[in-house]
């Protein structure tokens, strides 16, 4: 649903409009369908979910590591990844299904979430094994296009490891909101 106008509710149907002036959003006809689906559906199904992804990791190859080489052909492969999944579950049609089908439930609804399971984990199983590929092959480009180092069994060391990601002002995480000043530096 990221990266989708539908990613939470449908700016079409604001069910709950605000006052001029106000930074406050509207609400939108199927407001929580986002965390309904990517929280609550995964998180109450992860035990079928979980090895239904795993078998279907090995037969995804939608992306070869050797071809990616530069910045511009990561981002053309996770493009791909974005274009791959809204093909195969589009976000409209988890809205609709939220809305229509369902009636906008709240994630305490197991009746809901069993049924939005049965409606679309098939091919959510399908696009989170198609992105753990992906990703897995991103960092395994970026990794060979840095010069990465590896021990004699293939493995880093963990403890070197974990002194490069250990450092939280190393590699900062930011919001969207709270980005923008650091792009620059």
């Amino acid at each position: 649903m990221h990266g989708s106008r539908y990613n939470d509710g449908d700016p079409d149907h604001i069910v709950k409009p605000v006052p001029a002036g106000s930074t406050a959003r509207p609400k939108l006809l199927g407001a929580g369908v986002h965390s309904f689906y990517e929280d609550t559906m995964v998180d109450n199904n992860i035990v079928d979910l979980g090895p239904n992804v795993q078998s279907l990791v090995k037969k995804v190859s939608n992306v070869d590591a050797k071809k990616i080489t530069t910045g511009r052909e990561a981002a053309v492969a996770l493009m791909g990844l974005m274009t791959r999944t809204a093909a195969t579950i589009k976000p409209k049609q988890i809205l609709d299904y939220f809305t229509d089908t369902l009636g906008s439930p709240k994630p305490s609804n197991d009746a809901a979430v069993a049924k939005l399971y049965g409606h679309f984990g098939g091919k959510t199983a399908k696009v989170m094994a198609d992105g753990a590929q992906t990703l897995a092959l991103l960092w395994q480009a970026a990794w060979v296009a840095g010069g990465g180092e590896v021990d004699d069994d293939g493995e880093i060391d963990k403890a070197r490891l974990k002194k490069l990601y250990d450092n939280p002002n190393k590699l900062k995480s930011y919001t969207l909101r709270q980005i923008k000043p650091h792009l620059s530096a």
